[in-house]
This record gives C-alpha cells, structure tokens and sequence, in this order.
C-alpha cells in the first residue's frame, strides 16, 4: 500500500483511489487465482478485476454525494497511473472491459430474490461482453473472496470520499469567513453566471456585497444544523440551497427571508435534506 501510495501522483484522494485499487492485486488469494490462469489471459483476468475493484471504490464515493466530475477525474488519474506503471494495462481492452463493468455490476451487486449474491460471475460475464477472452470460472473461495473485497473496497471509498468532503466544505467561523474572502469574486461570478443562464436570481437588484452576506448566512446555518445531526454536506449541495434564498431575497420581504431560513433548517435538523437541495451545483 505504502509504495502505491509513493508512486502515484495528484490530490490526497486520487492518490488514496490509486493506491487502495492496486493494493488490491497484492492480495494472496487474487494472485493465488491469477496463477491458475492461463499466461495469455492474465492481463485481461487483472485488469476485469481491477476493473471490480475500481468500481467499488468509486461506488462508496458515490454514496457521499461527491460530485460526478471528481469521479470521473478519479478514473482519469487511475487509467494515467497505470498506463505508466501497470505491465498488465492494455487502454483500449481496459476500456471496453471498464463499460461493460458500469453495466453489469449494479445488477451483479443485488441480491437475487432469493437473497443469493454472487458478485463474482462478473469475471465471466464483463470479459465475455466487453469481448476478451478469458476462460475462468471462479471457485468458492475466490468467489467469497470477492464479496468481501467489493464490500471493503466500497466501504473504503465512502471514507476517503468523506475525508475529502470535509476538506471542501467551509467550516463556521473564521474558516468560512476566510473562504468568502478568498473566493468572493468567484462566488459572485458563479451566482451571476447562473442567473444569467436561467434567467433567475441575483438579478442587478441585489449587489455582490449582499451574494455574499447571503451565501454566509445561509452557509452559516446549515453548516451549524449538519454538525448537529453529525453529517456533512458537500459544497456543491450547499450552493443549490444558497441559490433557493436568493430567490427568497429577491422575491419576499426580509422578515420572510430570516423566517424561511429558519424553517428550512429547522426541517433539515428534523428529517434531513431536501431532494431538491440534493442537487449538484457547481459554481466554477
């Protein structure tokens, strides 16, 4: 794990993605089962269960509400560290095998109804559609074997994805204050990019002086309301909720602002986010 971790390069968490997927293939069962796979096919055996494994991870990333663009950038640094550092890697047959694990998988990883699950006829059945040829048949063991490391690996990702969360999100206080001062014009921008685009609020009525005591305010709460409930939310829900009260701003009195806000993460303290709010919003 050390010496993944040393040699792959960018963010914490593309680092942490990289060096937890080729772990992985240091395990004695998997290269106990690589070793009774034919010489020819063990590159294809490798990269279908790196493909199994990468899946995982990035699938506990998912259940964090970490945005779709940093998994894909995820994937993006996985499939460069490999092609330098990987003998197995082939880019064009990784490909196709990768498609057809984003197909098959959440299917392979539900329960049949009568409660079976066996995760690991994906290795005959992702080879098979992505077109390679791999004759394997996975036994007992490996097959448990493959159960556990897709519940590791998942588990793994949700906590690297909620590591890097809550590096994002700005905390209450002098940290978010110092944000806002940081990154103001890019709030303001954001926010005057989107109305423009959507026709919405902030029109020219409110200034950016008042995007930005909005956007704390609003921060202020929620963020305060999500350690209460002991949760984090990702920025990029944050700005969608901030986006509903300048609409409220713009729309409503300023008694009616304050009372909102308050019912709103009253409710949140209650019984959690919106849907609406749960909606990615990115801002640069």
């Amino acid at each position: 794990m050390r010496e993944h971790m040393a040699a792959a390069t960018g963010p914490p968490l593309h680092k942490g993605v990289i060096a937890m997927a080729l772990a992985a293939l240091d395990d004695d069962l998997f290269q106990e089962e690589l070793s009774s796979v034919r010489s020819d096919q063990r590159n294809t055996f490798t990269m279908a269960y790196e493909c199994l494994v990468l899946w995982a991870i990035l699938r506990g990333c998912g259940l964090t509400g970490i945005s779709e663009r940093l998994r894909t950038d995820i994937l993006a640094a996985m499939k460069s560290h490999v092609a330098q550092h990987a003998p197995w890697y082939e880019p064009e047959e990784f490909g196709k095998l990768w498609d057809e694990t984003q197909k098959w998988m959440p299917e392979f990883a539900k329960p049949t109804k009568k409660g079976n699950l066996w995760p690991a006829a994906a290795l005959v059945q992702i080879p098979l559609a992505a077109g390679s040829h791999l004759d394997f048949i996975p036994g007992m063991a490996f097959g448990y074997h493959i159960i556990n490391t897709l519940e590791g690996m998942t588990d793994i990702g949700k906590f690297a994805a909620q590591q890097e969360l809550q590096q994002q999100v700005p905390r209450p206080g002098s940290v978010l204050e110092a944000a806002l001062e940081a990154g103001g014009p890019l709030i303001v921008s954001g926010y005057r990019r989107i109305a423009a685009a959507h026709g919405c609020a902030p029109s020219t009525t409110t200034s950016d002086e008042k995007i930005i005591e909005i956007y704390s305010c609003v921060c202020k709460a929620f963020l305060e309301a999500s350690k209460r409930r002991g949760e984090v939310i990702p920025a990029v829900f944050l700005n969608r909720i901030v986006l509903k009260f300048l609409q409220v701003h713009e729309k409503f009195p300023e008694h009616f602002f304050e009372e909102h806000l308050r019912y709103e993460v009253d409710k949140y303290l209650a019984q959690g986010l919106r849907p609406e709010y749960r909606k990615e919003l990115p801002l640069f």
